[in-house]
């Protein structure tokens, strides 16, 4: 995979899976919000950010590490399984002393108290699950199995629907069922996805690299992850702590919403990574202003008219999907959406970063924003409610993306020159791309 004309046919490969996985994650949330009710929904939002958040924390950065090595040498296949499991033991210790304390200590953003012992069980799950379901996935990428990843992307959702519709035809809806269901779905993927590169392994792994050059590479993005987090996940647990139950139904909804918008981007990361990996192996394709510029300026332009849809469609949208009582979330969920221009735009910049084999660039360029993130949109929270919390998010958006571009430039070593010459020929770039793509999803 070397050219544009590459990228553009994995874009077309993984396009014709994304309206399904928009299906998908529109259909799950209408159903939990329903079924759930707005508290309810509040509670189980909370939890499910919880539990991505610690499945982050323990993930120790290898799902970019899996990516990064497997795309360069597919024979380190053992090596990377093995410390998966190790990883997972770790995970499972965790995640049970995480039950532990917080069934004994409650703390606001965690509402698990009345848990019967199997549901606590089925959190514990779900925290500890979510660490291999990230790396496997992220492996399935490096693979350039593209059709594969898509349907990873989507396979959990579509689980956690049919087990919904199921037990909700039976009359069995609780948060506890909920909890337990959303952690079935996803040991599923987990272990057909376990199996499957279990049977393609190879017995030797090259010496030159080992567990420690991995972890290294692993632990390098792990603090530029977790500030991504920060901005991402934990704005739901301190708006939590701030605001009532049904106030962070309203915003986990709103948040629902952007990261459907940001669906686009984590599919064009993917081959677009495999892309500067591939071209930076061969000789004489180092060159990748046109492609690193021009897939920026894509993002922004892609992104700003999708916001532009959104502000006209979501006051439609969400009163008629969820119901009456989430109209209130319109606008949060519109102001939210409008980040989406910016932090699609960043993630392109860490693409670039960790493709190139420097992650802690992307842990540099996020320290200066994910740090204060957190406590100012908690402060907004505080003050100046739902609405607050949503602007100070979109504001710190728009922070993200401009450290991210800035040390694009200064790491890559584009002059203005070069940001000049590329917005020039990003219209060819986009035109070649998308006809290619468009090609692609013909029968």
């Amino acid at each position: 995979m070397k050219s544009i004309k590459d990228l553009g046919a994995s874009l077309g490969i993984l396009a014709s899976g994304t309206f399904a996985n928009l299906v998908i994650g529109l259909t799950q949330g209408v159903l939990t919000a329903r079924l759930l009710g707005l508290e309810d929904y509040g509670r189980f939002a909370s939890l499910l950010a919880f539990a991505t958040i610690v499945a982050k924390l323990n993930d120790l950065g290898m799902p970019h590490a899996y990516a990064y090595f497997y795309r360069r040498s597919p024979l380190v296949l053992p090596t990377l399984l093995r410390l998966l499991a190790l990883n997972f033991l770790w995970c499972c210790c965790a995640a049970a002393l995480i039950v532990g304390f917080t069934s004994l200590v409650p703390l606001p953003f965690v509402p698990i108290a009345g848990f019967a012992p199997w549901a606590l069980m089925a959190f514990g799950v779900l925290m500890a699950i979510g660490t291999p379901l990230n790396i496997l996935i992220s492996t399935a990428m490096a693979t350039g199995n593209y059709v594969l990843f898509a349907t990873l992307n989507s396979a959990t959702g579509f689980l956690q629907i049919v087990l919904l519709l199921l037990f909700a035809g039976l009359g069995m809806v609780s948060l506890e069922l909920f909890i337990l269901l959303v952690a079935l779905a996803q040991t599923l993927v987990v272990v057909y996805m376990a199996v499957r590169f279990v049977r393609t392994a190879q017995p030797i792994t090259p010496d030159q690299i080992t567990v420690r050059k991995v972890l290294g590479f692993g632990l390098s993005t792990q603090w530029g992850v977790l500030l991504k987090q920060l901005s991402v996940r934990f704005e739901l647990l301190f708006v939590a702590a701030v605001l009532s139950p049904a106030e962070a139904g309203m915003y986990s909804l709103a948040l629902s919403v952007r990261d459907a918008g940001l669906m686009p981007q984590s599919i064009y990361s993917a081959p677009l990574q495999n892309l500067i990996i591939d071209r930076n192996k061969a000789a004489g394709l180092s060159d990748d202003r046109l492609v690193v510029l021009g897939s920026i300026m894509f993002q922004l332009g892609l992104s700003t008219a999708m916001t532009l849809a959104a502000a006209i469609a979501l006051p439609l949208l969400i009163p008629a999907l969820y119901g009456q009582a989430y109209s209130s979330a319109v606008m949060p969920a519109i102001i939210l959406f409008s980040s989406v221009i910016f932090v699609g735009a960043a993630g392109i910049c860490w693409v670039v970063f960790n493709a190139k084999g420097r992650p802690h660039h992307t842990s540099l360029t996020l320290t200066i924003t994910g740090l204060p993130a957190p406590f100012v949109i908690y402060y907004a929270a505080l003050h100046y409610g739902l609405l607050g919390a949503s602007i100070a998010s979109a504001c710190m958006a728009f922070l993200t993306f401009i450290t991210s571009f800035i040390g694009i430039i200064y790491v890559q070593r584009y002059s203005l020159i070069d940001v000049r010459a590329a917005l020039v020929r990003t219209p060819p770039f986009l035109s070649s791309l998308l006809r290619v793509a468009l090609a692609q999803l013909r029968p």
